[in-house]
């Protein structure tokens, strides 16, 4: 950017332009120099009154707020005051300056003259009337509101007439309920609806909990009875598990017993009696064997009653063996010798009875 012919001091940057940001030198040797203090001197009168206009410039603006300004309404120009060291001649002279730096072909901003934009690159692409001046301090001074006020003043210029009507409408709202007794009566229709939800709140809580509490209990019921259950099946199996150790005893008592029964062969038997399960031998008749059984069945005719058969329906008075077979069974002769032994003990045990006696 070129330098301007008035240098215009900034009020922080005494050493820069405020319009073309270039320093003192730059600028020629006849140019007007304007301070900042007379600006700010000279624009304080008119304070009040520019604070009290309803549409104020906002000067803190995005960098995509020019690209809208055929959409949003121009606000209306402020009232400037001009520092006492600038003169007309000056202003003209920066007006026709700035016009010159900027093409016919730049956009035109859609603040014109109440622009108060100050970065160079917006003076690039944007135009600005003749009759604009760079004045930052001076407008701060003129419009006496604050940054927030101006955000939000901005605001209200973008949305438009439908934002003025909406903000209007809020500030009848809030200026109604303003009304001492109308807040008495919103707070305690407030207070009632937030305990009537509090209630309603404790209420679902307590039929949920009532539903979870019935199926904790249905639940604790079904492991209580399973553990009966258990318990029960547990004792069941304990006293299976000792009727069964004793019988185990028991038989494994017998077994021994029943082992230690001597199983001796007769002699006449042989050496191998038992090497068949069942086996049929004869004896030869005329041996001690044969005669012995012969006597037997002799001597004992008496008793055999008609076990034998009859002669002419009288029982037999001898006996005439012509053939015997002897039969050497391995588990009838295991169990002959077992009643053999206890035959003998209940014997012993009578024979001892009477011996007291």
């Amino acid at each position: 950017m070129e330098a301007c012919s008035n240098f215009v001091a900034q009020e922080w940057k005494k050493h820069e332009c405020r319009n073309c940001f270039q320093k003192k030198d730059n600028h020629s040797g006849n140019q007007a120099t304007i301070t900042t203090d007379s600006t700010v001197s000279s624009s304080m009168p008119d304070k009040k009154l520019n604070s009290l206009s309803p549409n104020k410039p906002n000067r803190k603006f995005s960098k995509h707020d020019d690209e809208f300004h055929t959409t949003l309404p121009k606000p209306p120009s402020m009232n400037r005051s001009r520092t006492s060291d600038t003169t007309e001649s000056n202003v003209l002279s920066v007006g026709s300056n700035l016009d010159d730096i900027h093409s016919s072909e730049l956009i035109p901003c859609r603040y014109g003259v109440n622009c108060y934009r100050r970065n160079p690159t917006h003076f690039q692409k944007y135009s600005h009337p003749i009759e604009f001046i760079i004045e930052p301090v001076a407008v701060k001074l003129v419009t006496g509101l604050s940054s927030e006020q101006e955000i939000k003043l901005h605001d209200t210029n973008a949305t438009g007439a439908d934002g003025l009507n909406q903000k209007n409408n809020n500030e009848i709202s809030s200026e109604t309920i303003a009304n001492p007794e109308e807040q008495l009566l919103q707070q305690q229709y407030d207070l009632q609806k937030h305990i009537r939800l509090a209630d309603e709140r404790l209420r679902a809580s307590m039929a949920d909990s009532e539903v979870k509490f019935k199926k904790y209990e249905e639940k604790i019921e079904a492991l209580q009875s399973n553990l009966i259950a258990m318990a029960t099946y547990h004792q069941q199996l304990e006293h299976a598990l000792g009727d069964e150790l004793d019988k185990r005893e028991k038989r494994e008592l017998e077994k021994k017993r029943i082992l230690s029964i001597k199983r001796d062969t007769p002699s006449y038997w042989g050496p191998n009696a038992f090497e068949q399960p069942y086996r049929e031998v004869g004896i030869q008749i005329g041996s001690a064997e044969f005669n012995i059984i012969s006597q037997l069945l002799n001597d004992t005719i008496a008793v055999h009653d008609h076990k034998f058969g009859t002669i002419y329906r009288k029982d037999p008075t001898e006996f005439i063996v012509t053939n015997i077979h002897r039969v050497q069974n391995d588990k009838l002769w295991h169990e002959y010798c077992f009643k053999k032994v206890r035959m003998e003990k209940t014997l012993n045990i009578l024979a001892c009875m009477l011996l007291k006696k």
